[in-house]
């Protein structure tokens, strides 16, 4: 899968930030001790964006200094939860959340009520209501103190956007050093349409239709895949297809490891295609045809 390049946004010392990526927000709350639980792709609604100190500039400042005027638990939780559209409310002085496995700063705010471990989690049936994800995989692999099924169930019974809601619960699944930005299998599976709502779009689809829902994801493309993991099609932003076309390559053009992932999945795409479409002879014919231009876009 290529690494999709989706402004993603997260809220560190008082101040919301605007990253290039997935990643590198993670890392950037990360280090600076931010809010990792406000990572969002949506950009928070009335919030004044720093869109120029940690986007694009190919180095990280040494510290961030407090947002001027904010202090005490606003430096760590904004006052206007964007993930929740609720106003946060103060936590008691000498309670510190409850603890939990954050980011730093405002990820030790916990979801939900304490967390009795996998075994104790609650449910309310198989699925998650309106989708197709098992309850018991949510509880079997969220991380320690990040809701249970019933918690993200209700959370996204109650948003107009339950995609975003989906992303922040894959998020919090998995192992807290291997499963992080795009190297999260959960974050995966929904990027896959493997975990999707059983009505509307699939968050692909929000991230590329018509450029996506902010406009960031017109040359993002994700490969769809069914539940066992095999490859079904591919969801793409309508100006990823461009850079295949005949005059705008090379042979050996592409090099870097994004390059390398598209030429893939455009192979991919292609061989899904033909076996769809032909058969015998023609269908040979065209696969070794497809597998020629592939290996031009990687070999001068």
């Amino acid at each position: 899968m290529a690494t999709p390049a989706v402004i993603t946004y997260g809220y560190i010392r008082g101040r919301w930030y605007a990253f290039a990526d997935s990643t590198s927000a993670y890392e950037g709350v990360t280090k600076y001790k931010g809010n990792a639980r406000s990572l969002r792709h949506s950009k928070p609604v009335g919030a004044i964006i720093d869109d120029t100190t940690l986007i694009n500039q190919g180095f990280w400042p040494d510290t961030l200094a407090d947002a001027p005027g904010v202090t005490g638990d606003a430096l760590v939780e904004p006052p206007y939860n964007p993930i929740t559209r609720t106003i946060t409310p103060k936590t008691p002085a000498g309670d510190d959340g409850g603890g939990g496995g954050g980011g730093g700063g405002g990820g030790s705010r916990d979801y939900g009520p304490p967390d009795p471990g996998p075994g104790g989690r609650r449910t309310t049936g198989q699925f998650i209501s309106g989708t197709n994800i098992l309850q018991s995989e949510v509880n079997a692999n969220l991380r320690a103190n990040k809701g249970d099924a019933q918690y993200w169930e209700e959370r996204i019974a109650n948003s107009d956007n339950p995609n975003d809601v989906l992303f922040e619960m894959a998020f919090n699944m998995g192992n807290v050093v291997n499963d992080t930005g795009q190297g999260n299998q959960w974050v995966g599976k929904l990027q896959s349409g493997q975990y999707k709502m059983k009505q509307g779009n699939t968050w692909a689809q929000d991230h590329t239709v018509d450029g996506g829902r902010q406009g960031s994801g017109t040359t993002d493309v994700y490969v769809q895949r069914d539940a066992a993991g095999n490859p079904i099609g591919v969801q793409e932003g309508p100006e990823w297809r461009k850079q295949f076309e005949e005059g705008q390559w090379n042979p050996g053009d592409f090099k870097t490891q994004r390059q390398k992932d598209d030429a893939s999945i455009w192979k991919t795409k292609h061989d899904l295609n033909a076996n769809q479409t032909l058969e015998g002879d023609a269908l040979t014919d065209k696969l070794a045809q497809i597998q020629a231009r592939y290996d031009r876009m990687l070999n001068a």
